[in-house]
């Protein structure tokens, strides 16, 4: 595949800094957060992924994001 050496996909949460500190995302190019599909309240899953997004922001201010929410 195409993007099989580019993209990574690493567990963790945006919310602590060793998680973020571990997959370098100071370094990299974008990060992309996508939907719980197994959320039953997708109001509060998108406040979560805003949430995850700032906090994205504040560590890695050059990383570019592409954020998926249930309503925009």
């Amino acid at each position: 595949p195409k993007w099989a050496l580019r993209v990574l996909y690493i567990r963790g949460s945006a919310l602590k800094d060793i998680d973020l500190k571990r997959c370098r995302i100071n370094e990299a190019e974008a990060c992309f957060f996508l939907v719980n599909k197994n959320s039953s309240n997708m109001e509060k899953s998108d406040q979560h992924t805003v949430l995850r997004s700032w906090a994205v922001k504040d560590f890695a201010p050059n990383c570019e994001q592409y954020i998926q929410l249930y309503k925009a």
